[in-house]
């Protein structure tokens, strides 16, 4: 007796799984992390003479939760204190410090495409003493896909690393 291999045809060459991870890439889209920043207003002189820095992270949109802003809050706070740019960083609505010389003042809310969760911010540095603001920039960060196991915090970490690297460029 003569055994013959069955030939099946090129459709079913290929695993299963490997079409299967095909056709899930194929709906949820390959989204790595990222962040973007658009500079609204540049500071017209160095920020070199501010020595004290408040920061307050507040949000109007109720699925970016309270939890997700005490989290970009103490990143921001702990990123900028990392950066030595500043002889002093504390977080304005947590204290009752009110010697800081300059405010980073940081609106977020929270958007979700595609399985992909996105934190829009608008960024003011505003001289304390006159309440001048001396710059503001639009910041967004993401997640990765949820598909890829994308999580919040990779989006605000993200997210403090650009807003660090503005409020300490100049």
């Amino acid at each position: 007796m003569k055994w013959r291999m069955k030939t099946n045809p090129p459709f079913f060459r290929f695993p299963i799984w490997f079409l299967f991870i095909c056709g899930m890439v194929a709906m949820t889209g390959c989204t790595t992390p990222g962040s973007n920043i658009e500079v609204k207003q540049a500071p017209a002189e160095s920020l070199a003479r501010y020595k004290i820095l408040a920061v307050d992270v507040i949000t109007r949109d109720p699925d970016f939760s309270p939890g997700y802003v005490v989290l970009l809050s103490n990143a921001l706070v702990d990123d900028l204190r990392k950066s030595g740019r500043f002889d002093k960083v504390y977080d304005s609505p947590y204290t009752s410090e009110h010697d800081a010389d300059l405010k980073l003042s940081l609106l977020v809310e929270l958007s979700v495409f595609d399985n992909v969760k996105s934190i829009e911010s608008s960024v003011t540095l505003k001289d304390t003493a006159d309440g001048k603001t001396i710059a503001t920039a639009l910041v967004n960060a993401h997640s990765e896909s949820a598909f890829l196991g994308g999580q919040m915090t990779n989006a605000i970490n993200q997210l403090s690393d650009r807003i660090v690297d503005f409020a300490t460029q100049h």
